[in-house]
């Protein structure tokens, strides 16, 4: 067990919360909404500590050949608040050799190419099952807070319960967008069957 430590640049923004990480065998698998000091961890901290995190537990196929201007890109749709959040916690950093670079936006026509979509509530359960497949088949991490997300054929879904979020993964949609998983990820993330309609 242990805690995510943020770089020293951001520590003034969080000095306002924590955020507690808990790891199993060096991995992330839920983040505590509560903190011990009895203020509330905002969502989207949470929600954008998460995607940050999962960036580095993800292998894309033959994904940064396609982007040529040394970025990876994040889009955020939907959540202004999450955007704003990774800009903080992505500044400076790279990721094998990319840097990141945040973009948001509320309109599921703006995205074009992306390493990650990150898409909340007020639009996940909007957007088509012909749009996140064409998002797969562009090698893009597609993320959202619902099982229905999962259920037309998005990637990953946070899903909040009580006062934790947990990770699930549609690996059917995984395996189109050539995407892999840490192993260790996959022990503790719950796994949503396609065929079945729903999650073990």
């Amino acid at each position: 067990m242990a805690l995510l430590v943020f770089k020293e640049k951001r520590e003034s923004f969080f000095s306002f919360w924590a955020i507690e990480l808990l790891v199993f065998s060096g991995l992330f698998f839920t983040l505590c909404l509560s903190v011990s000091s009895g203020l509330t961890v905002k969502a989207d901290q949470v929600r954008a500590a998460f995607i940050y995190n999962l960036t580095s537990f993800i292998k894309w196929s033959n994904a940064y050949e396609q982007n040529t201007d040394n970025q990876f890109l994040i889009v955020v749709l939907g959540d202004r608040e999450v955007a704003r959040n990774l800009e903080l916690l992505t500044e400076g950093d790279e990721l094998k050799g990319r840097f990141f670079k945040i973009r948001y936006t509320r309109f599921p026509g703006d995205v074009n190419y992306c390493n990650v979509l990150y898409a909340d509530k007020s639009v996940a359960d909007q957007l088509s099952t012909e749009f996140l497949k064409r998002l797969n088949d562009h090698r893009v991490l597609t993320i959202g807070d619902s099982f229905s997300f999962l259920k037309k054929g998005g990637i990953v879904a946070l899903i909040q319960a009580e006062k934790r979020i947990k990770i699930f993964i549609n690996m059917t949609a995984a395996k189109q967008a050539g995407l892999s998983f840490n192993a260790q990820l996959l022990k503790v993330a719950g796994i949503f069957s396609e065929k079945e309609g729903g999650v073990r």
